[in-house]
């Protein structure tokens, strides 16, 4: 909201306001370097950064390892509710979180097909458990309205690094990326 807010990075530092940012706390102090933070609500949150380090949170304060098994680098990370989120990285590196068929919670690899492991993803982003996009090197766009299950690549008019995206709607947000390079999405 207006007032609360979070930051991580090197040195595994996590930092929170509750006053809009004009004072910042330590949290937590992790042992990696974290390259994106996400929190659904209040307390639930979580952290992604290198060596494939995935942590969480359910109080705000205090982060725990999930392990993932993998060494990539994992660069982004967002969730659309406590239960739902995905994660991506170096390496062509794509995680969804949700539930199996037997009713329990577990994090799928998802992988774009003919892109092999020379595809490097920096962030990703949904608007709800189907629509989401994600975003790499070389101007790469791509576009789920499955879940992440399935992805269709959309044409950006740059072919540099995309670093970030945020969506409001189906049709209208914004990607930075390297060389000051800002794109209004407007498909």
């Amino acid at each position: 909201n207006e007032q609360l807010g979070w930051a991580a990075g090197g040195n595994g530092q996590i930092v929170s306001t509750a006053n809009g940012g004009k004072l910042w706390e330590t949290v937590d102090s992790l042992e990696t370097d974290l390259l994106d933070i996400h929190f659904t609500t209040e307390t639930k949150g979580w952290a992604v950064g290198v060596n494939g380090s995935l942590f969480s949170t359910v109080d705000g304060a205090n982060f725990q390892f999930e392990d993932l098994g993998i060494d990539a680098d994992l660069t982004g990370v967002h969730f659309v509710d406590t239960l739902h989120g995905w994660v991506c990285g170096i390496r062509n590196t794509i995680y969804r979180r949700h539930l199996s068929s037997d009713n329990q919670v577990v994090w799928s690899s998802i992988r774009l097909a003919g892109q092999g492991n020379l595809l490097d993803w920096h962030d990703i982003f949904f608007l709800d458990r189907l629509r989401g996009w994600i975003v790499g090197e070389g101007g790469r766009i791509y576009k789920t309205t499955d879940g992440g299950i399935s992805w269709e690549r959309e044409f950006a008019p740059a072919f540099v690094k995309l670093n970030a995206i945020h969506m409001v709607s189906e049709t209208k947000g914004w990607i930075a990326g390297d060389e000051g390079v800002i794109l209004s999405y407007e498909p």
